[in-house]
């Protein structure tokens, strides 16, 4: 990005990682407080949408670029958490969560292919 050397580069990683783990348990608690999930996915997806766009159409200003990393961050992190934790959620019994979990992974791990 531009921000001076490899080491300040480096760092400048850490701060959107930082609010993404915050605004997660934020998110997770207060998802499970008001027993709603769904509101809060489309909420982190909206978030983590607008983020990229700016991404996207902004490539002049730096700083407003960063801020995009913190909206991608942020809710890319957060929906992928309440999701997994949804899903667990609506499975029935301990065998159908035994089962449903490494196949909702490995179905996952197919949209790269």
């Amino acid at each position: 990005m531009g921000f001076g050397s490899a080491a300040l580069s480096q760092l400048m990683v850490v701060p959107p990682y930082a609010a993404a783990g915050i605004f997660l348990v934020i998110a997770a608690y207060t998802s499970d407080r008001m027993r709603t999930r769904g509101l809060f996915i489309v909420a982190g997806c909206t978030l983590g949408g607008i983020g990229y766009v700016i991404l996207l159409g902004v490539t002049h200003n730096q700083y407003i670029r960063y801020f995009a990393t913190f909206c991608v961050s942020i809710g890319t992190y957060a929906s992928i958490a309440l999701v997994l934790a949804w899903f667990t959620h609506n499975l029935g019994s301990e065998t159908k969560r035994a089962t449903g979990m490494p196949l909702f992974g490995a179905i996952g791990q197919c949209g790269s292919i």
